[in-house]
């Protein structure tokens, strides 16, 4: 979840304190900051109050409301729930052609690393890349399914996309080849981003290859096909008989 940090002394004078506001419309999707409606303030425990907020989206219009915990003393606060819940959901057409199961891993990583799991999140992401790389390898280029299951991701796309200009940086080998799972230390956010950038290029890089090797229109119904020249031509119009004069016969 993305957010955009406020203060609530702009709402309640005297309350000092930075809190995580939702930058993303739940309904919408859209990215913007919400017009405040309403705000109250809610005794909790430990001396916390409980803020929540009711805004509406600048795009779609429609209403939406938070919680965030605060803490005057501390000055610090902890966002607690967004209702209605994001509906993280990706689906574009024509990668879906080549690999629903694509679509399929790659919205579950969006769920985890909208809850906030960024360490699943990004096994799900490098899961999902190589699958749509895999997937494009055997049902577009026609290659042997047994001699794609096997290869690691970053071989796959050296082989298959042709990228290998892409992939030379260390950027680009740390962000495909890292197991994103440490047993000691946190996973480097930094890593995180690169391996969604690098998730960008090689997808859309993904859809152009299916875009421009798609095969030409075709109407639904083959009554509306028609060649040109079997289109029934008109008739060049016979003229009148002249009238003859009796005496020039």
């Amino acid at each position: 979840m993305n957010f955009i940090k406020k203060n609530a002394k702009d709402i309640q004078r005297g309350f000092d304190c930075e809190y995580d506001k939702p930058s993303v419309c739940p309904h919408c999707g859209l990215g913007m900051d919400g017009q405040t409606i309403s705000s109250s303030f809610v005794d909790f425990d430990n001396g916390d109050k409980l803020m929540v907020q009711v805004c509406c989206c600048t795009a779609c219009r429609r209403y939406y409301f938070f919680a965030v915990l605060l803490n005057r003393e501390t000055r610090q606060s902890r966002f607690v729930f967004l209702y209605p819940q994001y509906e993280y959901m990706y689906f574009n057409k024509n990668l879906n052609r080549v690999s629903p199961r694509f679509m399929s891993m790659y919205n579950q990583a969006l769920r985890c690393e909208g809850n906030g799991d960024t360490e699943i999140a990004a096994i799900g992401y490098k899961a999902a890349l190589d699958i749509l790389v895999k997937d494009y390898a055997i049902n577009m280029l026609k290659v042997n399914k047994d001699s794609v299951k096997n290869k690691n991701v970053f071989t796959a796309i050296k082989e298959y996309l042709g990228t290998s200009d892409i992939i030379k940086s260390e950027e680009a080998v740390r962000a495909l080849t890292s197991e994103y799972a440490y047993y000691e230390g946190a996973y480097p956010m930094n890593d995180f981003v690169l391996l969604k950038l690098y998730m960008d290029i090689f997808i859309k890089y993904v859809e152009t290859k299916v875009i421009t090797n798609e095969e030409p229109f075709k109407l639904d119904d083959p009554k509306e096909t028609r060649d040109i020249k079997s289109q029934p031509q008109s008739k060049p119009q016979k003229k009148a008989p002249v009238n003859q004069d009796p005496q020039n016969k």
